[in-house]
């Protein structure tokens, strides 16, 4: 019996052994790559997911402005906040002379009564 070739009976008893620790390894080793595969598509790629809609919902609050628009809206602001000033010639409505056709005037300018 010499150490490099051990007896058939020996390599069956361990044969079950073998099998196993090779088995158990590659099992392992799956199931790190599908531990991987499940954080990557569930977790990693929700996060990104999250960022990109964040980053999405910011972009959609910009618009863009009419300039056009907003100065002349200024200029109409502007106008309306100033005072406006009074001619020292206003003519004053309520001393003009009527000209209702019910009133009979005289000669003077007067009126009396109707009849």
């Amino acid at each position: 019996m010499s150490i490099d070739n051990p007896p058939q009976s020996e390599m069956k008893k361990y044969l079950f052994w073998r099998i196993t620790y090779v088995g158990l390894s590659l099992g392992m080793i799956i199931s790190v790559f599908l531990l991987y595969y499940f954080v990557q598509t569930n977790i990693i790629k929700t996060i990104s997911n999250t960022q990109s809609i964040q980053t999405l919902s910011i972009a959609q609050n910009i618009d863009i402005i009419d300039m056009e628009a907003y100065n002349a809206a200024k200029l109409v602001m502007k106008d309306k906040q100033a005072t406006a000033s009074v001619p020292a010639n206003i003519r004053n409505v309520f001393l003009s002379a009527p000209t209702s056709t019910l009133l009979n005037f005289n000669s003077n300018g007067t009126s009396k009564p109707k009849n």
